[in-house]
């Protein structure tokens, strides 16, 4: 072997062709395994489906498709190496340009695996700017990595070599059947994929986009393989295996000794706010108000499943399933505070006690706002010295008005029984330690910009709260704020809670809200991210678009944001 390599010179240059050719072709065959093996994983990755014949579908995509893209390498970039007239040297960018290659597909693989999509002019952003221990997305694997690449191709180099002398028609023959079985399961794909397509069975189209440079990445096909577009079963009725909280809630034990009071004002929109609110007006010049405090959901009840769990709706049906309650009040019952619900009872039962349920939280009716601060003001005068209590009033005639001018009496009436709560607060001095929270879960019935997706107008409610110890008096925050970030607030700023706010809901603490580009509603298995100033939605068809006072313009899917979104929706399913 070393006597023929000192006499490589002595070749003339149609047999150092050939002899790159043909060491070319053995070192394709043996790259084609090797990217089957590493493509694998694109297979464990994939989206499930249930359906066999979509299983099919995949391995012979898997199969096919990554030995189509050695071959493509080989013809676009080998093949015309081999004609450089230099075996040596053929073999030595042949091995350099196989290791690059597999360095790329290794690092799309840990992106497909992190956030379901691949490496694109798109997903350049995310990569350079999301690198970072907690997304997955850092380099360090490739330390490891490449060397093992390196090994494994001077291995095949080696192999591949050596195949050149040791020619045998019955690995021929092998080598032929493995070729033809590729082929099969290539064309097979593409014909499974086209009877898919025209007849729309989604359990096959989902999984175009599971494999690199198989299929365009395109918003629907992203939102497809997170199964936002399943439209036989809606998202939120589904029950996944989830991991909740996603590591054991710590507590240092060291929790603010002061109670809960939360008011929440159905009904009330933030530009509601005027001359029809002077108490609520005058709690908002005292307290720290939020300005870009925006409702993820229409519905209120799904508003307060956000604000206790601070995750999406798309988690309930798995949350209830496993009788999992939110983490704050099991905070709550560790801190050993008495909790308590008041709401007016308006129209059918709540579904909210479900949740409570959950945990045995005492949730009373009442049968209008005037009586539930009655009931509200009994228990805070009952509230004993030494002991803590959390007690959240639910105030909803304002949801009921059918007219302006319906909705500014009850608006009027509402804000002074407001106004009667905080007196007996600052009577009882109990400010001093009482956390209050003033919101509401539901925008107003008669404030609307037109929109159909998402109506800022009446989706941007107030949210003012009274810290205790008279911290934060009269401050105001533009940051975007939602109903996520209560539960972290309470289990961060009352209850003792270490755990970072991401191992247990979407939100962020209020005290240190960071600056973020978007907050997420996923109502209705649409996708929204609302902005300071407009949303951008993909819809459960696949549209993306901007929508601003009820317009929609055209927009790009901006891949950037979507994965970001993605992954906090995703981020407790197993």
């Amino acid at each position: 072997m070393g006597k023929l390599e000192a006499l490589g010179n002595a070749y003339t240059y149609r047999e150092q062709v050939a002899r790159s050719i043909n060491w070319g072709h053995y070192f394709l065959f043996f790259n084609l395994l090797f990217a089957i093996v590493a493509g694998s994983a694109y297979v464990y990755a994939a989206p499930s489906t249930g359906s066999f014949i979509a299983f099919v579908y995949l391995l012979c995509t898997w199969l096919g498709h990554m030995a189509f893209l050695g071959c493509v390498v080989y013809l676009v970039v080998l093949f015309p190496l081999s004609f450089i007239g230099n075996y040596r040297y053929y073999r030595v960018f042949s091995v350099l340009i196989a290791v690059l290659l597999f360095a790329l597909l290794l690092f799309d693989i840990k992106l497909y695996l992190n956030v379901r999509v691949h490496l694109s002019a798109m997903a350049l952003n995310l990569i350079f700017t999301r690198l970072d221990f907690n997304t997955g997305l850092n380099y360090n694997f490739l330390f490891i990595a490449i060397p093992v690449v390196i090994a494994v191709e001077l291995a095949l180099a080696k192999l591949s070599t050596r195949q050149i002398y040791m020619a045998s028609k019955g690995r021929r023959n092998f080598r032929f059947i493995i070729l033809s079985f590729l082929g099969v399961c290539f064309i097979a794909s593409h014909s499974l994929h086209i009877w898919a397509d025209a007849f729309q069975y989604d359990k096959i189209t989902v999984l175009r986009s599971a494999f690199p440079a198989h299929y365009p990445m395109t918003a629907k096909s992203f939102l497809e393989s997170h199964g936002y577009l399943d439209s036989s079963v809606a998202r939120r009725e589904r029950v996944f295996k989830i991991t909740y909280p996603l590591e054991p809630l710590n507590l240092d034990g060291r929790s603010d000794d002061c109670n809960i009071l939360t008011v929440s004002l159905d009904g009330l929109s933030y530009s509601a706010l005027g001359e029809n609110t002077p108490e609520l007006l005058s709690l908002k010049h005292k307290a720290h108000s939020f300005e870009n405090y925006y409702l993820p959901y229409t519905n209120a009840e799904d508003n307060y499943f956000a604000l206790a769990y601070g995750l999406p709706t798309a988690y309930e049906a798995s949350l209830v399933d496993a009788r999992r309650p939110p983490v704050i009040i099991d905070a709550l019952y560790h801190n050993e505070i008495m909790s308590r619900a008041v709401e007016s009872q308006r129209g059918e039962s709540s579904p909210r006690n479900t949740i409570l349920g959950l945990r045995q939280i005492s949730l009373e009716k009442e049968s209008s706002d005037a009586t539930v601060v009655a009931a509200g003001v009994q228990q805070i005068e009952n509230w004993r010295e030494g002991e803590r209590y959390a007690l959240m009033l639910t105030l909803k005639e304002l949801t009921e008005a059918d007219s302006e001018a319906d909705y500014a009496a009850t608006l009027r009436r509402t804000d002074q029984l407001v106004g009667e709560l905080l007196t007996v607060l600052e009577e009882r001095r109990l400010l001093e330690r009482t956390l209050v929270i003033v919101t509401s879960a539901e925008g107003s019935p008669v404030i609307s910009d037109g929109s159909r997706y998402f109506d800022r107008r009446r989706q941007h409610v107030p949210l003012m709260i009274l810290w205790p110890h008279a911290d934060k008096v009269a401050t105001s925050s533009t940051e975007l704020a939602s109903p996520f970030d209560i539960a972290p607030t309470l289990g961060a700023e009352v209850l003792g809670v270490i755990t970072e706010p991401e191992m247990y809901s979407l939100g962020h603490d209020l005290r240190s809200l960071p600056r973020r580009d978007f907050i997420i509603s996923d109502e209705g298995g649409d996708i929204v991210l609302v902005g300071e100033r407009l949303n951008v939605v993909y819809t459960a068809e696949g549209k993306s678009f901007r929508e601003s006072a009820g317009r929609e313009l055209p927009e790009a899917p901006y891949l950037d944001d979507l994965i970001s979104a993605m992954r906090d929706l995703n981020r407790f399913m197993e």
